[in-house]
Protein backbone atom coordinates (compact mmCIF):
# COMPACT_ATOMS: atom_id res chain seq x y z
CA UNK A 1 0.00 0.00 0.00
CA UNK A 2 2.86 2.34 0.75
CA UNK A 3 4.21 1.96 -2.76
CA UNK A 4 0.79 2.74 -4.23
CA UNK A 5 0.67 5.88 -2.15
CA UNK A 6 4.10 6.88 -3.47
CA UNK A 7 2.83 6.41 -7.03
CA UNK A 8 -0.31 8.40 -6.22
CA UNK A 9 1.71 11.25 -4.76
CA UNK A 10 3.95 11.28 -7.82
CA UNK A 11 0.94 11.30 -10.15
CA UNK A 12 -0.66 14.19 -8.25
CA UNK A 13 2.67 16.06 -8.12
CA UNK A 14 2.88 16.01 -4.34
CA UNK A 15 6.59 15.42 -4.47
CA UNK A 16 7.27 16.19 -0.81
CA UNK A 17 4.75 13.51 0.28
CA UNK A 18 6.20 11.03 -2.22
CA UNK A 19 9.73 11.75 -0.99
CA UNK A 20 8.69 11.31 2.64
CA UNK A 21 6.98 7.98 1.97
CA UNK A 22 9.94 6.80 -0.11
CA UNK A 23 12.47 7.78 2.55
CA UNK A 24 10.35 5.99 5.13
CA UNK A 25 10.59 2.81 3.09
CA UNK A 26 14.34 3.21 2.70
CA UNK A 27 14.81 3.71 6.44
CA UNK A 28 12.70 0.61 7.10
CA UNK A 29 14.99 -1.44 4.87
CA UNK A 30 18.05 -0.23 6.78
CA UNK A 31 16.43 -0.78 10.18
CA UNK A 32 14.90 -4.17 9.36
CA UNK A 33 17.91 -6.26 10.52
CA UNK A 34 18.00 -4.37 13.81
CA UNK A 35 14.25 -4.86 14.29
CA UNK A 36 14.46 -8.59 13.55
CA UNK A 37 17.38 -9.01 15.97
CA UNK A 38 15.55 -7.16 18.76
CA UNK A 39 12.40 -9.21 18.21
CA UNK A 40 14.32 -12.49 18.30
CA UNK A 41 15.99 -11.49 21.57
CA UNK A 42 12.63 -10.66 23.12
CA UNK A 43 11.03 -13.84 21.83
CA UNK A 44 13.51 -15.94 23.79
CA UNK A 45 12.47 -14.44 27.14
CA UNK A 46 9.62 -16.85 27.83
CA UNK A 47 10.14 -16.89 31.59
CA UNK A 48 9.53 -13.17 31.82
CA UNK A 49 6.56 -13.48 29.50
CA UNK A 50 4.89 -16.08 31.70
CA UNK A 51 5.27 -13.83 34.75
CA UNK A 52 3.99 -10.84 32.81
CA UNK A 53 0.89 -12.68 31.62
CA UNK A 54 -0.09 -13.20 35.24
CA UNK A 55 -0.38 -9.42 35.61
CA UNK A 56 -2.53 -8.84 32.53
CA UNK A 57 -6.06 -7.99 33.54
CA UNK A 58 -8.44 -10.20 31.56
CA UNK A 59 -11.60 -8.20 32.21
CA UNK A 60 -12.77 -4.80 31.10
CA UNK A 61 -11.19 -1.88 32.91
CA UNK A 62 -14.12 0.33 31.91
CA UNK A 63 -16.67 -2.07 33.43
CA UNK A 64 -14.49 -2.56 36.51
CA UNK A 65 -14.27 1.20 37.00
CA UNK A 66 -17.84 2.25 36.36
CA UNK A 67 -19.83 -0.78 37.52
CA UNK A 68 -17.66 -2.50 40.12
CA UNK A 69 -16.13 0.77 41.41
CA UNK A 70 -12.52 -0.42 41.12
CA UNK A 71 -10.83 2.97 41.37
CA UNK A 72 -7.20 1.95 41.80
CA UNK A 73 -4.81 -0.41 40.04
CA UNK A 74 -4.32 -2.26 43.31
CA UNK A 75 -8.06 -3.04 43.33
CA UNK A 76 -7.66 -4.72 39.96
CA UNK A 77 -4.73 -6.75 41.27
CA UNK A 78 -6.79 -7.91 44.24
CA UNK A 79 -9.55 -9.03 41.89
CA UNK A 80 -6.95 -10.71 39.68
CA UNK A 81 -5.43 -12.64 42.59
CA UNK A 82 -8.80 -13.75 43.96
CA UNK A 83 -9.76 -15.30 40.59
CA UNK A 84 -6.76 -17.63 40.56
Amino acid sequence: MEYFSILYYLATRKLDFAAGAFLGQISLLFLLPKIILARSKNKNKTEDLIETKKLIFQGSIVISYFIFRKRFFSDLLLALNSDH
